[in-house]
């Protein structure tokens, strides 16, 4: 199946500023009317000769300090998730300043709360099954005669 850039279509989306040329972008994007489904990565932005070049590349790891700002970001891909929220075609997202986040006290644990998500597993109860006692199996004089 060939990928149709007009058949993806944007729900939500945000940019994350984490130097003047690094961005984490989060988009809640459906891709012919199918599921909605958070997507992110990093785009890196310079000139290379003069010519301008931008890159993207998936998120394999954060930061702290990229953490505290994706966190927030995240959440809002999240309650996009689950409203119906104006379909918005997919275009190239332009880069935009982002307003600072309030910095979080290193005190306070970040712990990140899903709403209509449960925070514990459910594990289904197993059955016990009853102990089978094993018998051992000793061969007998002729059965040893007839290995020798």
């Amino acid at each position: 199946m060939v990928y149709e850039v007009s058949k993806d279509v944007c729900l939500f989306n945000e940019t994350i500023e984490i130097s003047k040329k690094e961005h984490i972008l989060v988009g809640v994007y459906s891709y012919n009317g199918g599921d909605k489904k958070v997507r992110f990565g990093r785009v890196f932005s310079g000139a290379k000769n003069g010519i301008p070049n931008t890159r993207r590349v998936p998120v394999k790891g954060l930061s702290v300090e990229e953490l505290k700002k994706f966190i927030p970001a995240f959440k809002n891909a999240v309650c996009a998730l689950q409203t119906t929220a104006q379909i918005v075609p997919a275009q190239p997202v332009a880069v935009a300043p982002v307003a600072p986040q309030v910095p979080i006290a290193p005190t306070v644990p970040v712990v990140p709360q899903v709403p209509n998500v449960p925070t514990v597993p459910v594990v289904p109860q197993v059955p016990k099954i009853p102990a089978v006692p094993v018998v051992p199996i000793v061969p007998t004089v002729p059965e040893m005669i007839g290995f020798i």
